[in-house]
């Protein structure tokens, strides 16, 4: 498979074209694992910065829970909304990205979901935890988890 013919007219220069071009591809049947890794690594969007193109991307890889794709890229999207892949860009505790992304995530590997969520529960906003914990029954906080939390963010008190 050569490279799509836009690729030489800057294609995916802007941001709002790829994220119309991905979700378009969500409404498609879900690609094969090698167009995945294709798009991905060609077009660069498995490996962006930028977080909108990135849920995009990984809503695309994930889209067949069952595929080859979506076992691989359930890791990566994993660590991402998590912040462990620093050298891409850190998106820990965005709700609007991190609720789709355990979503698909649960779909593909139950397991994973939930030790990835377990890990890191605690560094999440307790609004954005609380709807994580919506997503098919992940484990939720006790209230001595909670309380610790409360106890170490003042400015949420002050908050309100």
């Amino acid at each position: 498979m050569s490279v799509l013919p836009f690729y030489h007219w800057n294609f995916f220069t802007s941001n709002h074209t790829s994220v119309v071009f991905l979700e378009r591809l969500q409404s498609f049947p879900a690609l094969p694992k090698a167009h995945i890794d294709f798009i991905g690594k060609v077009y660069g969007l498995s490996n962006t910065a930028n977080a909108e193109i990135r849920l995009r991307f990984y809503e695309v890889a994930l889209l067949d829970p069952v595929s080859p794709a979506a076992s691989v890229y359930a890791k990566l999207a994993a660590a991402w909304v998590v912040g462990k892949d620093v050298e891409r860009g850190v998106i820990k505790g965005r709700m609007k990205f991190c609720r789709p992304v355990f979503r698909a995530v649960h779909a593909v590997d139950r397991e994973l979901a939930i030790s990835t969520y377990v890990e890191n529960k605690l560094s999440f906003h307790p609004i954005a935890r609380n709807l994580i914990e919506k997503v098919s029954s992940l484990p939720q906080c006790t209230w001595s988890e909670r309380n610790a939390i409360s106890n170490d963010m003042t400015f949420y008190r002050i908050l309100g």
